[in-house]
């Protein structure tokens, strides 16, 4: 019995540190860092091709905000190596946003944002 609440806490403990670990090492990226190598929209859907410059990062997942005719964003970056994950990165995105302009990337600082695409509306 002493075993096994002995195997379930060392379990839990280290679950729970490669989830502390994950969360403490994903961060959103510098968007000058990153290169964009395909863009293609679609009414449905939005793809972005694309990989960062520094060959330790691994993609660990994006947000987005739709403000006027323009997406924006927050792509995220882990140091921590997962299965099937890499440098680069394959973005399918549902357009929910409408009629898309522009596309920009932006870091975890509002000011830190780059145009990565412009349509020719």
């Amino acid at each position: 019995m002493r075993g096994k609440i002995l195997l379930l806490t060392t379990l839990i403990v280290v679950i729970l540190g490669l989830a502390a670990a994950y969360f403490m090492l994903t961060n959103v990226m510098n968007p000058n860092s990153i290169a964009i190598t395909s863009t293609r929209i679609e009414e449905e859907t939005i793809l972005l091709k694309g990989t960062f410059m520094d060959s330790a990062l691994n993609y660990s997942g994006y947000s987005k905000t739709c403000p006027e005719n323009k997406l924006v964003l927050k792509i995220k970056g882990s140091l921590i190596k997962w299965p099937h994950s890499s440098g680069e990165f394959e973005i399918h995105i549902k357009n929910t946003c409408g009629d898309i302009h522009e596309i920009y990337l932006q870091g975890s600082d509002p000011n830190s944002i780059k145009l990565i695409y412009k349509s020719d509306h």
